[in-house]
Formats: C-alpha cells, sequence, structure tokens
C-alpha cells in the first residue's frame, strides 16, 4: 500500500469515528439534512433532530423503576436555556418530548422551574396517554406533591400538554396484570395531585389535549390573588381520582373541559374556595360525562359544584353544563350553593341518571343563586331513588328568598320532579322562587312544606316568608295571562228575582293571582229601575270591584286591573263571586231584557 492510500484510509477511518463521536462538533453536526420540498433549505441533523427535545436525550429511562426526575429537570432546563430573551423573560421555548414509557418522579413541581421557565411557553408530549406516563411515586414523598406548583414564583406563561398520562397512586398500573383485578380508589395516595397554578402574575393559558389523569387526590388547583385564567381540558379522561377542579383564586375566570370523560371520581368535580369571593367564575364544560361514585366507608356527600365555603359572589359570573351525561351513584349528588350570591349554574342539554336508591339533591340554593335546567332530561333508574331540591338555606337572611330553581326549555320534569308520587321540592329559610316554562312536560309539583299542590306551567311559585308549621300559602305568577270569561255569565230569567243577590262563581286554578275583573250591560237593554254590579270573592267579604247604582238601561261598565290577589289568600278555595242588586243590598226589579257579561284575567 502506498503512503497515499494509506492518509485516505487513515482520514476515511478518522471520519467515521467523528461521525459516530457524541462529542461537540461531531455526529450529527457533520451530516447535512434537506427537506424533500424543493423549497427547502439545507441544515444539519443536529439541528433537525433539535426541533423536539427527549427525556431520554437526558438519561431517563421510562422503565417505572428508575427515578426520573432529574432528568426532566435537566431535560426542561436545556430546552428552555436555549431561547431567546424578550423583555427578560424566555418565550417559545419549544417541546419536550417523552417517548413511550413509565417515568417515575419522587419530587414535588418536577415540571417547575423559578429559574429556567419564567414566562416561558412550553409543550410538553407524549406518545399517547396509554403509552407515555409520568408517575409520581407516593412511596418517595414526604409531603403533598404537585406535577406542577408553581407556588410563590412568576413562573409558567401558558403550558401545553399533549398526549400524556399523569398518575398518582401506589402503582401506576389501571389493572393488576397478573389477575386483572382493577386498582380502586384505595390506590390513591392523598399526597399525589395535579397541576397547581397560582397566578402570581398572570398565569394563563394552560391547555390538556389528550392527557389522562389517574390515581390523583386533586386533578387541578387555582389559587392565590391574581389571574390564573383561561384554563383549557381538551378530549382528556379523568380516571379514578377523588377531587377534579378546585377553584380558590378570585381571577379564575373561563375554566373550560371539552369532550372530556370523567370516570369513577370519588370526590367534588367542582368546588369553590372562600378566595373567589368576587370572581372565580366563566366555568364550562361542554360535551362528556361524569360518572360519580360513593368511595367504601365515606359517609360525606359529594356534589358536581360545590360553592359553600363562605364567599359572597362569582360576579355574575355563569357556570355551564352543556351536553353532559352526568350519573350520580352512592352518596353523590349535583349543585350545592349556600353561602355564594350572584351566581347562575346552567345545565344545558344534560342528562341526569340516579344508579341507586338513595335520593339525590340536584340542587341546594341559597344566596342570590340561580340554578337553571334547561332542555334536560332526569331519569330515576331501577333503584327507585328520587330527585330533590331545596329552595332557600336556613340562616341566609333575606337575600335567601332570592334563591330561584328553574326549569326550561323543554325540560322533561315528570321524573325531575314527580317519580314515584313523594315530594321533591323543599322550602328553607325565608324560601324562594320556583319557576317552570310553559313548554316543560308536566304541571305537578309537589311542596313538602305546604302539602301537595298543583303549579300550574308556566309560573313563578315563591317559596314561604317564614317557615311555620304547614307553612304559608305559595303565590304564582303565571308567564301567560289566561283569560276566563262567562258571557254571559247572567242570562235574561236570572236578571230578576232573588238568584242576582246569589249571582254565580267562577272557579280559577289553583295557585294563580287575578288580576284584573270587569262586567258590562250593554246600553239599551232592559228597563229604568237601579242596579249595582258587584265582583268578589266568594264569600262577598271582600269586593274587587262594583258599578254606581244607576238605571238598567243606561248601560254599566265596571272594571278593576292590577289587582294581583291570589286566589288563595283567604279561605275561599279560588272562587270569584258575581252578583247583583238594587245598590242598597236587596233584590233589583231590573228587567228580564236584559244580560250581564264579565270575567277574570289571572296569571
Amino acid at each position: 500500500m502506498s503512503g497515499a492510500d494509506f492518509a485516505a484510509r487513515a482520514l476515511a477511518i478518522g471520519g467515521f469515528a467523528k461521525l459516530a463521536s457524541t462529542d461537540a462538533g461531531s455526529g450529527g453536526e457533520l451530516v447535512g439534512y434537506r427537506a424533500s420540498s424543493p423549497q427547502g433549505t439545507g441544515r444539519t441533523v443536529a439541528e433537525k433532530l433539535d426541533d423536539w427535545v427527549s427525556v431520554k436525550d437526558f438519561g431517563a429511562k421510562g422503565d417505572g423503576v428508575t427515578d426520573d426526575t432529574a432528568a426532566i429537570r435537566a431535560a426542561l432546563a436545556a430546552l428552555v436555556s436555549r431561547s431567546e430573551l424578550f423583555y427578560g423573560y424566555r418565550m417559545g421555548t419549544g417541546c419536550l418530548y417523552f417517548p413511550e414509557g413509565v417515568y417515575r418522579v419522587t419530587e414535588n413541581a418536577v415540571l417547575t422551574d423559578p429559574v429556567y421557565l419564567h414566562r416561558s411557553s412550553l409543550v410538553l408530549k407524549g406518545a399517547g396517554w396509554r403509552n407515555s406516563i409520568i408517575w409520581l411515586d407516593p412511596s418517595a414523598l414526604t409531603g403533598e406533591a404537585w406535577f406542577y406548583d408553581n407556588g410563590a414564583n412568576n413562573t409558567q406563561w401558558g403550558m401545553v400538554c399533549e398526549d400524556l398520562c399523569f398518575s398518582g397512586g401506589t402503582t401506576w398500573q389501571d389493572a393488576d396484570p397478573p389477575t386483572n383485578i382493577n386498582n380502586g380508589p384505595a390506590n390513591i395516595d392523598p399526597k399525589c395531585n395535579g397541576f397547581k397554578i397560582s397566578g402570581p402574575g398572570w398565569e394563563s393559558g394552560f391547555v390538556f389535549t389528550r392527557c389522562e389523569f389517574r390515581f390523583l387526590q386533586m386533578v387541578y388547583h387555582a389559587a392565590g390573588n391574581n389571574n390564573a385564567d383561561t384554563h383549557r381540558f381538551i378530549g382528556c379522561v379523568v380516571k379514578k381520582c377523588r377531587n377534579v377542579n378546585y377553584i380558590n383564586n378570585l381571577q379564575a375566570f373561563s375554566v373550560g373541559w371539552t369532550g372530556c370523560y370523567v370516570d369513577q371520581i370519588f370526590g367534588n368535580f367542582l368546588e369553590y374556595g372562600p378566595n373567589c369571593s368576587g370572581g372565580g367564575g366563566n366555568f364550562l364544560m361542554q360535551g362528556g360525562a361524569i360518572i360519580a361514585l360513593q368511595e367504601s366507608g365515606d359517609t360525606t356527600p359529594h356534589y358536581v359544584v360545590k360553592a359553600t365555603a363562605g364567599g359572597t359572589s362569582l360576579s355574575n359570573a355563569p357556570i355551564t353544563f352543556s351536553d353532559v351525561r352526568m350519573e350520580l351513584r352512592g352518596n353523590y349528588h349535583a349543585f350545592a350553593y349556600v353561602n355564594y350570591g350572584s351566581t347562575t349554574v346552567i345545565a344545558r342539554g344534560c342528562s341526569f341518571f340516579n344508579t341507586g336508591s338513595a335520593d339525590k339533591n340536584l340542587a341546594i340554593i341559597g344566596g342570590y343563586t340561580t340554578v337553571r335546567f334547561e332542555n334536560s332530561a332526569f331519569d330515576n333508574g331501577t333503584g327507585e331513588g328520587k330527585f330533590t331540591y331545596q329552595i332557600g338555606e336556613a340562616g341566609d337572611g333575606q337575600r335567601g328568598k332570592n334563591a330561584h330553581l328553574h326549569f326550561a326549555n323543554g325540560c322533561l320534569i315528570d321524573l325531575a320532579l314527580f317519580y314515584y308520587g313523594a315530594n321533591t321540592i323543599s322550602w328553607a329559610g325565608n324560601g324562594g322562587r320556583l319557576t317552570i316554562d310553559e313548554d316543560c312536560s308536566t304541571s305537578d309539583v309537589a311542596d313538602s312544606t305546604s302539602g301537595a299542590r298543583t303549579y300550574a306551567r308556566g309560573c313563578d311559585v315563591f317559596g314561604p316568608k317564614t317557615i311555620t308549621g304547614g307553612g304559608l300559602a305559595v303565590n304564582t305568577k303565571h308567564r301567560t295571562r289566561k283569560r276566563y270569561t262567562i258571557n254571559p255569565f247572567f242570562s235574561a230569567t236570572q236578571l230578576t228575582g232573588g238568584s242576582g243577590l246569589t249571582g254565580t262563581s267562577v272557579q280559577l286554578p289553583p295557585l294563580v293571582r287575578i288580576v284584573e275583573v270587569w262586567a258590562k250591560i250593554e246600553p239599551g237593554q232592559g228597563n229604568s229601575n237601579n242596579i249595582r254590579i258587584r265582583i268578589g270573592n266568594d264569600d262577598k267579604s271582600v269586593i274587587y270591584a262594583e258599578t254606581t247604582v244607576g238605571p238598567q238601561n243606561a248601560g254599566q261598565f265596571v272594571v278593576a286591573r292590577d289587582l294581583y290577589i291570589p286566589v288563595e289568600y283567604d279561605n275561599n278555595k279560588g272562587r270569584v263571586r258575581f252578583w247583583f242588586d238594587n245598590g242598597s243590598g236587596g233584590n233589583t226589579s231590573a228587567s228580564s231584557a236584559g244580560r250581564i257579561d264579565g270575567g277574570v284575567v289571572y296569571e
């Protein structure tokens, strides 16, 4: 071999060695890459691979045994530190990839770094929520821990998590492979939690897409006193967790869950803490399902929405569930509002299913709160458990009478209110208001404080001011005024003799209010003898309206408007009586050639 050949071979061997080396300036930095498109520009393979940073590039094993905490922290630091500073903040830091595997972490806040993540915008991506699992191992923890907890640090401004599973639990496995026995709530360790966002400085824009949250004590906690808002969960799964959302931040607005499956939760789905006074609303869940269970030995009631911690208002911001199925088992209930005012919760196009024999409170309403069901359906299942409702709250003061339960837009309330014929509505404190729109599917309501009553559809039902004995009569207001007219209500033969003093009575539907009464005699009818028409309650003890005494043939007309008299105000059982006399209480000598028309308008 010539010297030139030997030198060429040595150079080639040295080049291959540099290509295989992981040293700086070697390996992928020596290999070129160009996109297949003719418009593509050239760069190195190293530059191409740097589009995403993998935790395995920093030593993570993903075997479910090795502690990957330090490797994940190192990967985050490397990803963020390479980004440019923008007014002192790191922006647009790129994507951190978790290949298929189980990444065991043993410290609090592994996804938080007050130095590197300051105001960064980070993307965490996995290979699918059944494939890339980050496991917070409670056996290595000494206290409460979260995947993300910024504390008082101004850290993230927007984080996107995609196709990942965040698991707690003594084991991360949903089921034990050898026995295929499902791991239940006993596998939940209270030390393991999801994301705690304190919002010391506009910590907004967290988005979770196609993620699973498994065996966590709490999935999402908005804490602090500044913006922790505009957070979204899209196409996610919550599997066997205790509590899902705890909002205890004055400015935690616009939290949304879209198309999510919340399967087997054992605590509250959405709870508001005392720091929400004056804010914290605008919550939306659209599509999906909530399957809520009772943990063995747990006798504490739990709720889909619980707002009982003492705050005064959620600033009129609605809490809305749209097209959501809620399956309530055991001691699980729907909406409980006690001390929060100016709050509205809306269930629109939802279905509620009571799986057992225990009664479920669909609404406990106090303060200035409104709970509104729109176009929703209710299924008591086969266990004969009722859905119940409480309007007003003991100790809620005068504001409690503004508590409002509303069924609207075609709700199927036969099963909501009247299944098995039992009382379902109860009034407490200063009562409140029940509204049932005309287009809802039934007209019977049971009021447990004053015995069985029939509430007409299309009405507002106002609860008693006080609850004493059987309760006071319940006043109603129909949305559509009804006209009851008898024409004529006195025939010609009744205009003479003593029948006029007796008159005739009109029976009105129960629990309506008299708005207007009227009566008239057309001019030119009858004779010139005096007549007076009177309208009052059934026993004539109250006069609603009467004409001036005058000749029959001169014509008479009387109307009394804006009366708003409850028909059960006294013992007259909802009757209005019409009668006539000679002006001094005696029989009239009016002619039988005339007639009297009249009627009642009620609502």
